[in-house]
């Protein structure tokens, strides 16, 4: 088993990479991101959170929700429960999103503060949102998983310090780390009941009559049908983090394909699709007038002339990839091919929806997302976990998110600026993704299991939890 783990230890700071990379969009959303709450530290807090007119957005937030056609027992909890406590629950809020912020940065508690994190998106998805909390559900779904606290987390150094003590306080700690108390027919049962919930929210979807409401009903049907179907497939001995991102992968194509067949109209906000050439010239043309002038000249220049081809261009790497991912053919190759696709749009203004797509394929990428559900699972390959990044490019990466984070602060970040404080943004978006790379980089080249204490507790962990299963 040990010469397996060693053999498999390139896998452990990716695993760490979505569990960071899940918090860093915690604090992002929290701070500057489109539900901003506390603001930056130019901007001061949002005045719907907080101050004189705490409790309005919420408040405002709700009954947008109830005329997108909500369910009904769910405005009755928002004019009830909520609307006469929203001063209090605005700020409990935002302490919930910044507690999981750092849980997932820090890796404590990680199991749990999924859990609360699932209890979260449920709130969002029923307020009638449905383009971005899917990304955040399945970052907790994937932290629930494989457990991902145990990978350079707080957790993984909890599990060794307490492996042998025998009091009720530690007991209790490594339960709330393992959730070993839940059991195969507690999981069974569990499984029944999200599969039931797929049905439902399937059903319900062909009788919505808004198409807000329509999509939150269609995504948690996916969602929950996912969850039931891996829950109903893992078995005691399988691998939480193959099985986990195999299913991953399955949701990115069909993310993928949402963004064809869903939102036709190319935007800033999302992914181009099969938008026409035309309407792509509209969002290269926007981009133009709000990027940084260096961006918006290169997108002049390079981009809005040739709308047409990067149109096409655009729409056959997002529809082969989603195929690709869906059947699990050449996953690695598709990987790339859509990472360097995100790459580019993120650094030429499409900083709302590709980060998130392009942390998780990186998940898939580095985690060897074809290993199940797949044709590639059928190949005698070996597993390849990781990405090259030699030393070099891991300081290169930390020098570029310092120089990207300056940059965006001298400018300004406005809150939920991803249009109209666009370079900013960009450049926060940069230097978050850097600094993940480049600590999953540092941790993947530090040789071994044994000589790095980090990788050394992660690995003690691991075993632990392999043989206590």
């Amino acid at each position: 088993m040990k010469t397996k783990m060693l053999d498999n230890a390139r896998m452990f700071p990716w695993v760490a990479f979505v569990r960071i990379f899940l918090g860093g969009y915690w604090l992002y959303e929290v701070t500057i991101g489109h539900n901003w709450k506390t603001g930056s530290f130019t901007s001061g807090p949002h005045p719907g959170w907080f101050g004189p007119e705490a409790g309005s957005y919420l408040i405002e937030q709700g009954n947008a929700g109830i005329e997108a056609g909500t369910w009904n027992w769910f405005g009755w909890v928002l004019e009830n429960i909520f609307y006469p406590n929203a001063v209090a629950l605005s700020a409990f809020a935002t302490a919930v999103q910044i507690l999981l912020a750092l849980a997932f940065i820090f890796g404590l508690f990680n199991r749990p503060m999924a859990l609360l994190g699932l209890g979260m998106d449920l709130f969002i998805y029923f307020l009638g949102n449905s383009r971005i909390p899917p990304f955040f559900t399945i970052g907790h779904l994937f932290v629930l998983f494989t457990n991902a606290g145990l990978y350079y987390g707080v957790d993984g150094w909890l599990m060794n310090k307490y492996e042998n003590v025998k009091t009720g306080s530690a007991k209790l700690i490594k339960s709330l780390i393992t959730f070993d108390f839940i059991t195969p027919k507690m999981r069974k049962v569990i499984a029944s009941v999200c599969g039931i919930l797929a049905f439902y929210y399937l059903l319900k979807a062909n009788v919505i009559e808004t198409g807000k409401i329509t999509m939150v009903s269609t995504d948690l049907a996916v969602l929950f049908g996912f969850t039931a179907y891996g829950m109903f497939v893992f078995r005691e001995g399988m691998s939480k983090i193959a099985l986990t991102t195999s299913l991953l992968r399955i949701w990115l194509g069909y993310r993928l394909l949402h963004e064809i067949f869903v939102r036709e109209v190319p935007a800033v906000n999302g992914l181009p699709g099969w938008g026409s050439g035309e309407q792509l010239a509209e969002v290269f043309q926007f981009i133009v007038e709000q990027h940084w002038g260096v961006f918006g000249s290169i997108v002049e220049l390079a981009f809005l002339p040739f709308a047409s081809f990067w149109a096409i261009a655009f729409a056959i790497i997002q529809t082969a990839v989603a195929v690709m991912f869906i059947l699990g053919i050449r996953t690695r190759l598709a990987s790339k091919l859509i990472a360097i696709m995100l790459t580019v749009l993120i650094l030429i203004g499409f900083t709302r929806y590709a980060p998130f797509v392009l942390g998780y394929v990186v998940a898939v990428l580095t985690l060897n997302g074809g290993s199940m559900l797949s044709f590639d699972q059928y190949k005698n390959d070996e597993p390849i976990y990781g990405i090259n990044i030699s030393d070099k490019i891991v300081y290169a990466l930390f020098a570029i998110a310092l120089i990207s984070v300056i940059a965006a602060n001298i400018d300004g970040i406005l809150p939920d600026g991803y249009k109209t404080s666009m370079g900013p943004v960009m450049g926060a978006m940069v230097a978050m993704l850097a600094t993940m790379f480049g600590i999953s980089g540092w941790l993947q080249n530090q040789q071994t299991v044994s000589n790095n204490k980090f990788a050394k507790l992660t690995y003690e962990s691991e075993v632990n939890m392999q043989v206590a299963s």
